[in-house]
């Protein structure tokens, strides 16, 4: 158990020892949001210490891909970072659809951390947000980054497993917003 610090003061929450790093890699992640979101992938792979957390990663930008499954290999991890390229759409649905089926197969208490910058377009929200009800009510935490100001807030609050796992930065700010979330999601 760890204290994750609120608005609302601090909080007892259960470490997640396996995390599913979702990011857009769409055409309009290319550019500064592509190079902030490795930055700020890498960083959080080295705070959330994959000793101790199994990370995984999906891509989605013209489909959702599993480019690393859950590993303690953090090399493995980076690797995968560096090789995200930005192209297509915004296949969200299939992303979390994807991060979920790895949940699924670990059978571990497990957070998704999915990032857009922009709108999901294999499906409609509604839909997306059914399929995350019924992820968080397995017990699986979903915590949404929203990129930029042409990312749908909105739909990325209510995609979110509460209020204060779904968070807003400029590109610039990615790296310390990965910073907060990853302070939520390992032991101090």
């Amino acid at each position: 158990m760890y204290e994750q610090q609120s608005s609302r003061g601090h909080e007892s929450v259960s470490v997640d020892p396996m995390i599913v790093l979702c990011m857009d890699v769409s055409g309009s992640m290319a550019g500064e949001k592509e190079d902030m979101a490795r930055k700020a992938l890498s960083e959080f792979v080295g705070e959330v210490t994959a000793s101790t957390n199994r990370i995984g990663l999906v891509t989605f930008g013209g489909h959702a891909d599993v480019v690393c499954k859950p590993t303690l290999d953090v090399g493995r991890i980076l690797r995968s970072i560096d090789g995200m390229r930005a192209g297509g759409k915004t296949p969200f649905a299939g992303a979390l659809r994807a991060a979920w089926r790895l949940v699924e197969e670990a059978a571990a208490q497990s957070a998704i951390v999915i990032a857009s910058d922009g709108l999901p377009t294999d499906e409609p929200t509604e839909s997306i947000l059914a399929l995350g009800r019924i992820v968080a009510a397995t017990g699986t935490r979903i915590v949404t980054v929203a990129i930029g100001e042409d990312a749908d807030r909105e739909f990325l609050r209510a995609l979110a497993t509460c209020p204060r796992e779904a968070f807003h930065t400029k590109p610039s700010g990615l790296v310390l917003t990965y910073r907060r979330i990853a302070s939520g999601l390992v032991p101090k």
